[in-house]
This record gives C-alpha cells, structure tokens and sequence, in this order.
C-alpha cells in the first residue's frame, strides 16, 4: 500500500508531454487487442457450443400433446373452485430439430454438410437444438367453469404458461352427470 501512495505523489505533479500521453495511449490500445478473442477462438468456442448436445429420446408430438395436457390438469385442478378439470391441447406443428452443419468455404464456393452421429451400427444426423412445437389452441373443460372469475383465472393461467392468445383459450363448464 506504501508503494502505491510514493508512486502517485511522485506522478501527481509530473507534466505530461505528448509523447508520455501517446505512450499511454498507445499502451492502452495494446492491452484492448490482446484482450479481444481471436476469430480462431471464437470459432473454437462456437464449434464446442453446437458440439455440447444431450441426446433426447425421440418423443412424438402426440406424446408430447399428452404430457402437456396432463400437467395442465394437474396444474388447473387446484385452482380454487375449478373443481375436476380435463384439457385438450391442440399444436401447429410438430416441432423442429436443428442440425449441426460442416460449413466449408473457398473463395468461389460454399458447401454445407449435416455432421452425423455414428454409434455401433446406426447413424443419424447430429441434432444441436430441439424446438418444441407450437401450441395451437387449448381447451379446458372444468366443474366450475361456469363461473367468470374461475374462467378468468384460468384463461390467464394457460396464457402464463403458454404463448397462445386469450381467444385460443377456451373454458367451458363440465356437464354433470
């Protein structure tokens, strides 16, 4: 701590001329360089990014569809006054993988090639990403649906949950029997 406070009194009343002020400039710049990540770096690190993937089980959208609307019901069935409650989940899609590509390039051409995973004696294509499929709509049939706060409750919970408009969201009361 001594040196530090002798080092600055020393500095303190020093005049700086331009070649200190350009030295110091200078030196500054040389620092911000050697901290910038090399291009070679960057691509390490992008490459170590797609190569990190967790081999998912391959699940069907109708699985999905099921799994969805079972925490759905779970989920719904302990809002108060909801009473029973049964779901049905509608999707636009089935989903999206995402593959990892070889990208190779020359002055005059481009080419892309899907990387595959090969174990034993099957090989697939190497997925980096899953997307889940988009969600359609989502009906709720519920004991209680009948009154507005229950239904009003619920709509904002499906919309809390998934990224579906109020008018995708149906509540209707469930019919006794």
């Amino acid at each position: 701590m001594r040196f530090i406070s002798e080092f600055l009194e020393k500095w303190k009343d020093r005049k700086w001329s331009k070649t200190d002020w350009l030295i110091c400039i200078l030196g500054g710049i040389l620092l911000l360089v050697i901290a910038l990540p090399t291009e070679k770096d960057s691509e390490k690190k992008e490459k170590e990014s797609t190569q990190t993937v967790t081999v998912l089980e391959d699940v069907g959208s109708g699985d999905y569809e099921r799994e969805l609307e079972k925490e759905l019901e779970e989920i719904l069935g302990t809002v108060s006054g909801a009473g029973k409650v049964k779901v049905m989940v509608t999707l636009q899609d089935e989903g999206e993988e995402i593959l990892d590509k070889d990208l190779k390039s020359d002055e005059n051409s481009y080419e892309e090639e899907t990387v595959v995973y090969e174990k034993e004696d099957e090989s697939s294509p190497y997925v980096t990403k899953r997307k889940t499929p988009s969600i359609e709509g989502v009906v709720v049939v519920a004991e209680g649906g009948a009154n507005a706060t229950v239904k009003t409750n619920l709509t904002e919970m499906v919309m809390a949950l998934f990224p579906v408009e109020a008018h995708k969201v149906k509540i209707v009361p469930m019919d006794k029997e």
